[in-house]
């Protein structure tokens, strides 16, 4: 299998990223690839985006393309031939209309006519069976409103289950078969994501999509549904739910795309907070274009910069800390929505539209304790396609990720569901120790786990055992234990492959370790900062360093917001407001003047400010901050103990009380829970 793999691997200057997403690494194997796009949409001119094609024409598409039919024509698919007999809302706006939708909507105006189709799309990708549950759910809306399933499944596996209607449940057709005849009669349209995200007309993101559905895991399925859905509703507009939601009244559901925002977000019970498990909006709505703005952002991340470094070296064996420890929140998921509301100038992500007409769900179906696990693969195409997989994690780790760290965690679930297990793993640390590349990057690898339901540790097996070198005592990462490590050549030598970078110049910060002030071992990152601070558990917030996101990265997303929508600069002047009346982010608006919230809190005075800096100036700092920071430490409570301790550390550091004063509260408090198990709230 290594000399497979190594006949299949790309050299290095041709496997080099090019996605311009810098975290995802290398594609050694050309798995990022997208199918290019088949006969019967090849050569149609739907536009980018499918942007000359109305959007009754849009989700004709997706009827021809359900996977239960007859493979279309060419001919069915021409633009002329799209009809559909969905009702789709549609509305004209004024330009006042187009920028009021968001306190800063003149910078990302609406479409001048918005489209928004009475369906529903849902994501689920076959890392697993579909619960009964989820099934049950989908079929719920299905017969509220017609409702898209997009899969990962290739048209040809569909039509050979169909054909062959297989029930042997060792035959891998089974599961397919099953699927398809569950749509069948729950009414669910089932669509083929390689064919709507083909060569021709990709997905946003598609490439980071493809690297998170190489782990096999279930945090990996979660980040992917996260990126593919926004461009789902960018393209045809309608409501996403997730799997664990079903639509208990449709025209409520879709009444928020009359409203002023029109669109809206599953907020939760009440007071809750915003999940991006459900939304709604017309096709083309902008606020699409700047969650999927975020996402691309965060994929220029490393792990570690995605988290603050207070949660770094954190105990996540307490409940809620098993999600907690997985990139997805922070770089696809919920963790969003701090930087969202701050690009639209919104006070508070709490005043989001939410959304109605739903029940809501929360089955968590990615985590770690949950029954999502890879589906064992057998013979020798599909275990070389396993071990391509494996490879490309552990690399995209290694090199751009957890730069220098053989990530064995991250693919212990594909490998231990694999029935020739040893070998497997035997062929993926052979083949990386022989790619000078690859090899001279190791600096650590992570071998342990540990979660609230019990710890783990990754066997190597004797050949791969040989292979990895430990050179110290164990240091603590998300949960994880991290071994200073290096690989040893492999009998019969290395390859002659160049290495397309030096591990010893990179500018990607690398995993190290550093000497406590307790004299203990603690981890930390080295950092591209000019400067860099200590953190000691007993006060392990005093770090007043702004987050990356400020005016200028802002600055940054709106252009490319503007570049893509095709505008090149804001439709004009905000249309003055006769009345007065108080915007979303707490302007007030009287007659032809603004007055911002600034203005009207540089003449408050809170009685509790820190080191007497200006209101004025904290308020400014409070929106510059990313969720790196506050943002961080109420999610962590939210996850980590009960509610309102969470709510009271957000309230520390969002107060106009000065910045430095309400983070060291809120971290001091987090930091009690994560590592001193102290259940006060600091104060």
């Amino acid at each position: 299998m290594v000399a497979d793999l190594h006949r299949d691997a790309a050299d290095p200057a041709d496997s080099a990223n090019t996605s311009g997403l810098s975290s995802l690494g290398p594609d050694l194997f050309n798995l990022r690839e997208p199918e290019p796009a088949p006969d019967f949409l090849r050569g149609h001119d739907y536009g980018e985006d499918y942007s000359n094609l109305t959007a009754a024409q849009r989700i004709a598409v997706l009827e021809n393309l359900d996977l239960r039919k007859t493979r279309p024509t060419w001919d069915a698919m021409r633009p002329d031939a799209l009809h559909t007999d969905v009702p789709v809302m549609s509305r004209s706006l004024s330009e006042r209309e187009r920028m009021g939708w968001a306190p800063a909507g003149v910078e990302l105006p609406l479409p001048a006519h918005l489209e928004t189709p009475k369906v529903v799309h849902s994501v689920w990708f076959f890392g697993a069976p579909l619960s009964g549950a989820f099934r049950q759910n989908l079929q719920i809306s299905a017969s509220q409103a017609p409702t898209f399933l997009f899969v990962n499944l290739p048209r040809v596996r569909v039509e050979e289950a169909i054909g062959r209607q297989p029930t042997d449940p060792a035959d891998p057709l089974t599961a397919v078969w099953d699927f398809v005849r569950w749509t069948q009669e729950s009414g669910v349209i089932p669509v083929s994501l390689a064919e709507v995200s083909n060569a021709d007309t990709p997905f946003d993101l598609a490439d980071a999509t493809a690297t998170e559905m190489l782990k096999l895991n279930g945090p990996g399925w979660a980040a992917a549904s996260d990126n593919v859905r926004m461009s789902i509703l960018k393209r045809w507009g309608g409501a996403y739910l997730d799997s664990d939601n079903h639509v208990t009244d449709v025209d409520r559901l879709f009444s928020a795309v009359n409203a002023r925002e029109a669109f809206a977000v599953n907020m939760g019970v009440a007071g809750g907070d915003p999940n991006n498990d459900a939304w709604v909006m017309p096709k083309g709505h902008p606020a699409a274009e700047l969650w999927i703005a975020l996402q691309a952002r965060n994929y220029g991340a490393t792990q570690v910069e995605l988290f603050p470094e207070v949660l770094l070296g954190a105990d996540y064996r307490m409940p809620g800390g098993n999600a907690m420890r997985n990139s997805v929140l922070y770089r696809t998921g919920p963790g969003l929505f701090n930087d969202f509301v701050q690009v639209l100038e919104y006070r508070d992500k709490h005043d989001l539209p939410p959304i109605s007409g739903i029940e809501r769900g929360a089955a968590l179906s990615w985590g770690p304790e949950s029954a999502t696990r890879p589906q064992p693969s057998s013979g020798r195409q599909d275990t070389l396609f396993v071990a391509k997989a494996v490879v490309e994690t552990l690399a995209r780790d290694l090199l751009s990720n957890r730069n220098g760290d053989l990530h064995l965690t991250a693919v212990r679930q594909a490998i231990d569901a694999h029935p020739q297990r040893d070998l497997l793993l035997n062929a993926v640390v052979s083949f990386i120790a022989s790619r000078p590349d690859l090899a001279g990057a190791v600096q650590s690898v992570t071998l342990e786990a540990f979660y609230q339901h019990g710890d783990v540790r990754v066997d190597l097996p004797e050949a791969a055992s040989k292979l990895i070198e430990i050179d110290g005592d164990p240091f603590m990462l998300l949960g994880e234990g991290v071994y200073p490590a290096h690989l040893n050549e492999p009998v019969g030598g290395a390859t002659t492959t160049p290495s397309p970078i030096d591990p010893a110049t990179s500018e990607t910060p690398h995993l190290a370790q550093e000497e406590s002030a307790d004299g203990g071992r603690s981890e930390t990152v080295g950092d591209t900062r000019s400067e860099s601070t200590t953190h000691v558990p007993g006060d392990a917030a005093t770090d007043d360093t702004e987050s990356a996101f400020d005016e200028t990265v802002r600055a940054e997303l709106l252009e490319r917001l503007h570049r893509l929508s095709g505008d090149t600069e804001p439709s004009g002047d905000p249309m003055p407001v006769t009345e007065s009346a108080v915007d979303g982010r707490g302007a007030v608006w009287s007659g032809d003047d603004v007055v911002s919230q600034d203005d009207v809190a540089a003449g408050v005075t809170d009685g509790r400010r820190a080191d007497g800096e200006s209101v004025e100036r904290g308020c400014r700092l409070v929106r510059r901050m990313s969720l790196r920071f506050g943002g961080f430490i109420w999610l962590a409570g939210i996850l980590l103990t009960d509610r309102s301790l969470g709510w009271r550390a957000w309230r520390r550091s969002r107060r106009w009380v000065g910045v430095r004063r309400g983070f060291r509260g809120g971290a001091r408090w987090l930091t009690s829970r994560c590592i001193c198990g102290n259940r006060s709230n600091m104060r």
